[in-house]
């Protein structure tokens, strides 16, 4: 397990051991994301998500998003749907 965090923003990794079903995997992260959510702070603007990821894949492209006028809840937001 590692992690990183920012202003405003914290990611955590997880490994599993090859031999483990990637989706069960998935499955036990998503109980511990539900069950932790109820110790988070209220005034969270976004609940926490999480996504499975090969890490020998190479990313195809790097996107940069800001703007002057929105705020970056609405610039993730519109990242993360479109």
């Amino acid at each position: 397990m590692t992690s990183s965090s920012s202003l405003g923003s914290s990611q955590i990794t997880l490994q599993f051991d090859l031999n483990r079903n990637i989706d069960g995997a998935a499955q036990d992260v998503q109980a511990a994301i539900a069950k932790a959510i109820q110790q988070l702070p209220s005034t969270m603007t976004t609940p926490p998500s999480y996504r499975k990821v090969n890490p020998a894949d190479q990313p195809v492209l790097y996107l940069s998003l800001s703007s002057e006028i929105l705020p970056l809840s609405t610039i993730n937001k519109y990242a993360e749907t479109q």
